[in-house]
């Protein structure tokens, strides 16, 4: 039986996008997709991600030393309301809140920056709302490492074949099938509550 409903939040509750961001500059679309591959898909962003205490601001400048004539376009793209990357999807938001009152335990699993997260919680109360959450800055690592998903389910005492994880990218869904937890690529939100109530369903 199907207890526990782990999300994603980047891409499943949350817009990210990072491109339309970039846009609002007025760079060229060459220009734009070199910022958008070594600023917001860097390694450098990735790693912001498993830190407590990281910011965006100490990241640029290691960015800037790796790609010095985009130098200039990084201090702006930084100055500016860059948080704004994220966005809430209002019906995710409220489909997470019915999973919730439909009697299912709700949690959350999300690479989001400590940065990123303080400032989500003032958009949303998904946050609230959810019975427990891991997060990579708390465990130093980024999903699909099985770290992050072992704390999740040691943490709060989850049984894997009782949940489901729902999340946009499909490295993270073979990690959790690994380890026996059911999971979602999710692509939009029909087709999630569709393959959602179909394994809850099939595993009463």
């Amino acid at each position: 039986m199907i207890k526990n409903i782990i999300f994603d939040l980047a891409g499943v509750i949350f817009d990210f996008n990072p491109k339309k961001y970039i846009q609002n500059f007025g760079y060229d679309e060459k220009n734009t997709e070199i910022l958008l591959k070594e600023v917001f898909l860097g390694k450098e962003w990735m790693e912001l991600a498993t830190k407590p205490k990281g910011t965006f601001k100490e990241v640029k400048e290691k960015i800037k030393k790796r790609i010095p004539e985009y130098s200039k376009e990084i201090d702006e793209l930084e100055n500016g309301n860059w948080l704004s990357i994220l966005t809430i999807r209002k019906d995710e938001e409220l489909f997470f809140k019915e999973v919730k009152t439909n009697g299912f335990n709700v949690y959350i699993l999300s690479d989001l920056s400590k940065e990123c997260y303080d400032y989500d919680i003032t958009l949303s109360d998904v946050f609230q709302v959810a019975d427990g959450a891991t997060y990579s800055f708390e465990v130093g690592s980024n999903k699909p490492n099985t770290n992050n998903f072992t704390t999740l389910l040691n943490k709060y005492d989850l049984i894997p074949n009782e949940s489901i994880f729902i999340d946009d990218n499909p490295n993270n869904i073979k990690t959790a099938n690994e380890l026996g937890i059911h999971g979602i690529v999710f692509k939009n939100l029909e087709q999630c509550k569709k393959e959602l109530e179909e394994i809850i369903k099939s595993n009463k």
